[in-house]
């Protein structure tokens, strides 16, 4: 069966201008991809929650950190096999502030691991190993970031 969900990423900023990251160290589903990279927290939008509370949900469960949602600034989409299903995840990467909170424990979700959570200065992110879809979203925020940081820092989101 075809089925298609919809998911959010994070591009949390903290107080300090760093970045919010998790690493994966296992996905059950597309290791290929996941396994030891760098990825923007985040994750699917249950039936019935809005996208604000879906994000603030799903960076505070993988991360530990409380974050107020922000514009979107990216979409893709990808594809992976999941027992006969065929599954399509179409995303949009925001840009949130940090609110409160430290960062987790690595936890074990349904799908994947988490090895662990971590700021990263921006002038580090593009020679992380990062999920190789979620770089355009990461380079168009850098080359922005003036931009965007003025918004979060004037609430304008």
């Amino acid at each position: 069966m075809d089925i298609q969900k919809f998911a959010q990423k994070g591009i949390v900023i903290n107080d300090n201008k760093e970045i919010l990251f998790i690493k994966y160290s296992s996905s059950k589903y597309v290791s290929e991809k996941l396994t030891g990279k760098f990825a923007l927290p985040g994750g699917r939008i249950e039936f019935g929650e809005t996208p604000n509370k879906s994000i603030i949900r799903e960076v505070e469960e993988e991360t530990g950190i409380k974050c107020k949602p922000g514009i979107p600034i990216y979409c893709w989409n990808w594809e992976y096999q999941k027992d006969s299903d065929r599954i399509q995840v179409n995303a949009v990467a925001r840009v949130c502030k940090y609110v409160s909170g430290r960062l987790s424990q690595p936890k074990e979700e349904e799908e994947l691991t988490i090895e662990g959570c971590y700021w990263k200065a921006k002038e580090i992110v593009l020679d992380l190993d990062v999920v190789w879809d979620e770089i355009p979203a990461l380079k168009l925020f850098i080359d922005n970031y003036n931009f965007y940081l003025k918004c979060l820092e004037e609430n304008r989101f």
